[in-house]
């Protein structure tokens, strides 16, 4: 081989390392708070640093104890904020009753997104009837091949997630739990 053909293909390689360095994104999460209702749920969430072709992602873990089961009025809302110099902007806003669906999918996207993430990684579901019982997600990360992650420029974001019980129509929604991961996207 001569010269100039391993100069060329150590330039494919470095060029090929290069474009692979640069599609490689990680999601870190800082810090999650939440509080939960005592009367419906007591959950735990840990945090700890990713492994092999995860490295560089924040996996969680969430055991949950339900106590009360749900059939109507689940209402979740969820929000996607970027943070703008010093504060969290919000980017996308969802809010649905996920027991007035006709079945487990909306045409919301930041809704799906979170579901089917939730629902590879455990037993967990946001959907109705929500049953009292012990559930869990191991190893949850989000995909940054996700469509809706594409959107989010690197740099700091929040992702809060609330959900609340409205029995009867008319009454006041009562929180079941709040959650917000604080995650910095690094491109």
């Amino acid at each position: 081989m001569s010269i100039r053909n391993v100069e060329a293909s150590c330039a494919i390689v470095i060029s090929l390392s290069f474009v692979l360095l640069l599609d490689a994104t990680f999601i870190t999460i800082r810090e999650v708070d939440f509080k939960t209702n005592d009367d419906y749920a007591k959950i735990f969430i840990t945090l700890r640093n990713g492994t092999g072709h995860l490295r560089g992602n924040t996996m969680v873990d969430i055991d949950a104890i339900i106590y009360q089961n749900v059939s109507d009025g689940l209402l979740v809302r969820l929000h996607l904020k970027t943070k703008m110099r010093t504060k969290y902007v919000v980017m996308f806003e969802s809010s649905v009753d996920v027991c007035s669906l006709d079945n487990a999918e909306t045409d919301d996207l930041l809704i799906n997104m979170m579901v089917s993430e939730m629902e590879k990684h455990g037993n967990m579901s946001i959907s109705c009837p929500f049953n009292s019982g012990n559930y869990m997600v191991r190893n949850f990360h989000i995909d940054t091949k996700n469509k809706l992650i594409k959107f989010a420029p690197p740099g700091e974001h929040s992702v809060a997630i609330d959900l609340r019980h409205k029995a009867k129509e008319g009454a006041i929604a009562i929180p079941v739990f709040d959650m917000e991961f604080f995650a910095s996207i690094v491109q």
